[in-house]
């Protein structure tokens, strides 16, 4: 089958290319976890921000 060129690459490419090497696994979902948590953090001082 032939792949479009201009598809994005996305996380479950990465997590399914990764699947058999633990390590490398772990680190891409640990900095999927800190780009969440920093999200949650970065809204939560903007909230603060607005409220002052």
């Amino acid at each position: 089958s032939k792949v479009a060129k201009d598809r994005k690459v996305t996380v479950d490419d990465f997590k399914f290319i990764l699947r058999n090497d633990p390590k490398k696994l772990a680190r891409v979902e640990e900095l999927l976890f800190m780009e969440k948590d920093i999200k949650t953090a970065r809204k939560t001082f903007d909230v603060n921000e607005i409220e002052n």
